[in-house]
């Protein structure tokens, strides 16, 4: 994981929900829960640009499991990079609502 994955993630999620393109513009802000955030750069990075951008987050240091995903209720997307997905966990969030 690089310096700018916190920078990607926010602006994936504002440019694409769903798989489509969105407009921010007059829609309450979108909200992602960020696995495996780095305290030293990734967290900066995420609460200087998340008012900027009209994007809440939260956030953990731990790899999305199981037992963690509940972690990401409520909110629109999850940032898991460089996290191995595997369909019971791509379910789980689903099941969760997580988008």
């Amino acid at each position: 994981m690089n310096k700018i994955h916190a920078v990607k993630c926010i602006h994936l999620c504002r440019t694409c929900y769903d798989g489509y393109p969105i407009s921010w513009e007059g829609s309450d802000g979108k909200k992602v829960f960020f696995y495996t955030r780095r305290p030293d750069d990734e967290l900066g990075i995420a609460q200087r640009l998340a008012p900027q951008l009209d994007v809440e987050f939260g956030s953990t240091q731990e790899y999305p499991t199981l037992e963690n995903a509940e972690l990401a209720k409520g909110y629109d997307a999850v940032s898991v990079t460089p996290c191995d997905m595997s369909a019971p966990m791509v379910k789980r969030f689903h099941e969760l609502g997580v988008a």
